[in-house]
C-alpha cells in the first residue's frame, strides 16, 4: 500500500523530556483534566485545505511545497484520490478523528456546475468508504465561494444574480454533501462578501442578499433532515477590503440584524482576539476556533504561545468546552519550510501548545487566586449600593443621595501586575 508520508511514524504521546521531534510532549489524548479526556475538550479537526491542498505561495512568489502526492496536474481527479488517501494516513498518524473540508478541495471544479457535481458525487462515495475504514468523521464542511474568478465581487453579494444563484446552488449541494457525511457542522465563509469602495456599491442590498442566503441555508437544512451546527465565518484578512463580516463581532452583529443569530454560530478564525473569544463564549454563540487564532508575538509562528493558549483555555473551561465544534487545526509552516516533515511537525506543535495551554488553564483555575481577585474586586456590588444597583432597586436619587453622602471617592488599583505574577508563577513551575 503506498505510503504518503514516509518515515514519519504515528505520533505519540512521550513526555515533556522527549527529544523525539515526532512525539507528542503535552498532548497526552487520554488524560482526564477537568473531567474529561483531552481529545474530547479539544476536538481536533485538521484542516483538508491548509494541510493539502496549499503549497507555500504567496504574492510574491511561487509554491515551495510538494503536496502533488505522485499524482499529475493535468489529471485533476487522480490528483484529488491522492490528496483525499493523504488526509487519512495524516489523520492516523496524529490521531485525528475530525477533519475539515470545502467542496472544491475534496473534488476539483469541472467546465460546469453539472460536472462539479458529478465530480464530487464521485469523491464522496470515496469519502464515505474512507470514513468507516479510518473511523474518521468531518467537524466542519463548506462551499468554496472565494476561489474560482466568478466570485471576485462576492458570491452572495454579487452585483449579478447569476452568480448569487450559482453560489447558491453550489452551497445546496456542499450543505447536502455535509448531511451524506454526516458533518457535525456547515459552515458559510465571508470569503470576498464586502465593498472594495463606495462608489458602485449597494450595501443595503448586498447584506440584505447575504442574509437570504443564509436562510435559505437554514431552510435547506431543515428540509433535508441536516442536524449539525450551521456558523458564518469572518472573510480571510485580504480577500476584500471592505469586509462585511471581518470580524466575529461583525459576524455576531449581522446575525442579531437579520435575526438569524439563533440558527448560525460563528466560526473564528486566524487573527481573532481573546476579547472575542470570551465574548462567543458568553454568548453561547461560538462554533469553533481555528488553530493558531492567538499570537503573543512573532516568534509564535505556527503554533500557539502557552500564554496566549493557557488564556483561551481558560475560557473554555469556564464555559463548559464547546458544543459540537472544535479546535481546527489550521496550521501552516513557513513558505521556507517546506517538507512533509515540516507540515507534521508544525500541526503536532499546535497539538500541543493547546495541550499545554488546557492543563495550565485548569492549574490556575484549581489554584484559585484569579478568580478570588475577581471575586474581591467587585466586592462592592454585593452589598449596601452596590447590591442595590444590581437589583435596579436604585434609582437617580438614591444614587444621588448615596453620593453625596459619602463625599469623595477614589478607584482602587485594578493590579494587572499582580495578576500576571500570579499566571506566570502558575504556567512555568515544573509540570
Amino acid at each position: 500500500m503506498k505510503e504518503y508520508f514516509p518515515g514519519i511514524p504515528a505520533v505519540r504521546y512521550e513526555g515533556s523530556y522527549s527529544t523525539n521531534p515526532f512525539a507528542f510532549k503535552f498532548y497526552n489524548a487520554e488524560r482526564v483534566t477537568a473531567g474529561k479526556p483531552l481529545r474530547e475538550h479539544l476536538r481536533f479537526a485538521l484542516s483538508f485545505e491548509k494541510a493539502l491542498c496549499t503549497q507555500g505561495a504567496d504574492l510574491h512568489g511561487s509554491p515551495t511545497a510538494d503536496r502533488l502526492f505522485g499524482a499529475s496536474p493535468a489529471n485533476p481527479m487522480q490528483y484529488a484520490r491522492e490528496r483525499l488517501y493523504a488526509l487519512m494516513e495524516l489523520l492516523h498518524k496524529l490521531g485525528v478523528r475530525y477533519f475539515t473540508l470545502r467542496d472544491r478541495d475534496l473534488a476539483p471544479e469541472g467546465d460546469s456546475l453539472r460536472e462539479s457535481n458529478a465530480r464530487l458525487d464521485e469523491m464522496t462515495e470515496c469519502l464515505l468508504y474512507l470514513q468507516q475504514v479510518y473511523s474518521v468523521q468531518p467537524l466542519q464542511v463548506s462551499a468554496d465561494l472565494i476561489t474560482h474568478p466568478r466570485y471576485m465581487n462576492g458570491s452572495a453579494t454579487s452585483n449579478s444574480a447569476e452568480v448569487f444563484a450559482f453560489a447558491a446552488a453550489q452551497v445546496k449541494k456542499a450543505l447536502e454533501l455535509a448531511y451524506r457525511l454526516d458533518s457535525l457542522g456547515f459552515c458559510v465563509t465571508g470569503g470576498r462578501e464586502g465593498r472594495e469602495h463606495l462608489l458602485c456599491v449597494n450595501e443595503t442590498l448586498e447584506q440584505d442578499n447575504l442574509a437570504r442566503l443564509l436562510r435559505l441555508v437554514a431552510a435547506h437544512a431543515a428540509a433535508i433532515g441536516y442536524k449539525g451546527e450551521l456558523s458564518i465565518r469572518p472573510s480571510p484578512p485580504g480577500a476584500v477590503r471592505g469586509a462585511y463580516w471581518p470580524d466575529s463581532a461583525q459576524c455576531l452583529a449581522f446575525l442579531r440584524r437579520y435575526d438569524l443569530d439563533s440558527a448560525f454560530r460563528i466560526t473564528l478564525g486566524e487573527g481573532a482576539t481573546l476579547a472575542e473569544f470570551r465574548t462567543l463564549l458568553q454568548g453561547n454563540a461560538l462554533g469553533s476556533l481555528a488553530s493558531p487564532c492567538f499570537h503573543a508575538s512573532e516568534q509564535a509562528q505556527g503554533s500557539a504561545s502557552a500564554t496566549a493558549a493557557t488564556l483561551a483555555m481558560r475560557e473554555l473551561l469556564h464555559s463548559g468546552g464547546f458544543r459540537s465544534g472544535g479546535l481546527l487545526l489550521e496550521s501552516l509552516p513557513q513558505r521556507s519550510s517546506n517538507t512533509l516533515e515540516d507540515l507534521c511537525i508544525t500541526l503536532l506543535l499546535a497539538m500541543d501548545a493547546y495541550a499545554l495551554g488546557l492543563t495550565l488553564a485548569q492549574r490556575t483555575l484549581l489554584d484559585g487566586r484569579m478568580e478570588q481577585f475577581s471575586r474581591d474586586r467587585y466586592a462592592s456590588f454585593t452589598y449596601g449600593i452596590g447590591k442595590a444597583i444590581l437589583e435596579g432597586t436604585a434609582d437617580m436619587d438614591a444614587l444621588e443621595t448615596h453620593a453625596l453622602q459619602r463625599g469623595e471617592v477614589s478607584a482602587a488599583s485594578a493590579r494587572q501586575e499582580y495578576l500576571e505574577a500570579v499566571l506566570h508563577s502558575l504556567l512555568f513551575r515544573g509540570n
